[in-house]
């Protein structure tokens, strides 16, 4: 677990994490606010309204804060306990934090998928070596598009490679 320091609060610890696929049960998804008391549960620390690099993730991201501050003489968890007073001020730095370490996290993994799924396909198709015997032009114009397709959040392995492999048939064709 880690800890950081939130300004009013002091230190919390938490932890955060992606899983392969997307998490099934929508309510399992985002990060958990757990208080010393009860647990509080909030979605609002995954609100990222900016259209954020890899918000797709969000489907993948799991994670905990615990805020033991949050239950201290000024209660600033809902009475239900199912979530975080977020319009008290004294909250704010959390949700500010919390927001701020999602948009970081989910940049990290959007990079961390496409660095990924370049690998698996230098790694476990023929593709990557197929276009090193391409002319400069054609294998940089390759290269790109692959770059490009691997970035994209959502895509699966078996489309990736078979888009790829497209790609490599049409610029065969057209190179001969």
């Amino acid at each position: 677990m880690d800890e950081a320091t939130v300004p009013g609060l002091g230190t919390i610890r938490w932890w955060a994490g992606f899983t392969e696929r997307p998490i099934a049960v929508e309510e399992a998804r985002g990060i958990s606010v757990l208080a010393p008391r009860e647990a509080g549960t909030s979605a609002l620390l995954l609100r990222d309204d900016t259209g954020t690099q890899g918000q797709h993730g969000l489907q993948y991201l799991t994670g905990e804060v615990h805020a033991d501050a949050l239950d201290d003489a000024s209660d600033l968890i809902a009475t239900d306990r199912a979530s975080v007073l977020w319009e008290d001020s004294r909250a704010a730095p959390l949700l500010d934090w919390g927001q701020a370490k999602v948009r970081e996290l989910l940049r990290e993994w959007s990079d961390q998928r496409r660095i990924a799924n370049r690998k698996r396909l230098r790694d476990t198709t023929p593709f990557m070596a197929m276009i090193d015997r391409f002319p400069e032009r054609e294998r940089q114009e390759l290269e790109a598009a692959i770059e490009t397709l691997a970035g994209i959040e959502t895509i699966e392995d078996d489309r990736l490679t078979e888009l790829v492999g497209i790609l490599i048939r049409v610029t065969r064709t057209t190179a001969s």
